[in-house]
């Protein structure tokens, strides 16, 4: 609807401008480590086709709609998590090693760290995914899989975001919002949003 449209590009707008006046001046200390939040990284992206691939990169956009902290965990600040793994030099090819993603969950203040690979064909896709502790690095929940046709990757994020936190909040994980309640159209607008800021282009937000 174009109220849920406007609810999300106005949380896109504040994102931005946290990003271009915040985040990138947080204290040099690591935040506190909260075993409620969960740090989402980019996910590796392999696949032959450029748009297909760079979905890895909205995941944890996609994590940040959903997971709110309503119903127990939320997640890290996707643009500092963002910035501490462009820092160490993470690409949708070439991901943080498993030491230094442990590091930016917990600079990042998250107990909890999720990292995925998205393997594309021009028909279908598969993401993959495993929930860590920090700074432990254990296993919480094993690797999740979930497939379909990659015009479907919002039902495809709720599948997996809903398998891989049912350790964690049991019954509760049916409570979370569903994403594919939104338009599409919402939910592109609020990746575009993401897009501008994570490209440093606040202006183009604050023109949407």
């Amino acid at each position: 609807s174009a109220g849920v449209a406007i609810v999300l590009l106005a949380a896109g707008v504040w994102l931005a401008r946290s990003f271009i006046s915040g985040s990138a001046s947080q204290d040099e200390d690591a935040l506190a480590i909260d075993a409620g939040t969960i740090a989402v990284l980019p996910f590796q992206s392999t696949g032959t086709s450029e748009a297909l691939r760079k979905f890895g990169g909205d995941i944890p956009v996609l994590f940040n709609m959903k997971v709110t902290g309503e119903y127990g965990p939320r997640t890290a600040d996707p643009v500092l998590v963002n910035q501490l793994w462009s820092l160490r030099g993470g690409t949708s090819e070439t991901p943080p090693t498993d030491a230094e993603a442990i590091e930016i969950a917990a600079e990042a203040g998250a107990g909890r760290l999720v990292r995925g690979i998205v393997v594309c064909t021009e028909e279908r896709m598969s993401i993959s995914a495993t929930l860590y502790e920090v700074p432990s690095g254990r296993v919480r929940t094993r690797q999740t899989t979930v497939e379909g046709p990659y015009e479907d990757y919002v039902s495809l994020a709720d599948m997996l975001i809903n398998r891989l936190l049912a350790g964690e909040l049991g019954t509760d994980v049916e409570r979370l919002p569903r994403l594919a309640e939104n338009s599409p159209e919402a939910v592109q607008a609020y990746l575009r949003a993401w897009e501008a800021y994570r490209s440093g282009r606040g202006g183009v937000v604050d023109s949407l």
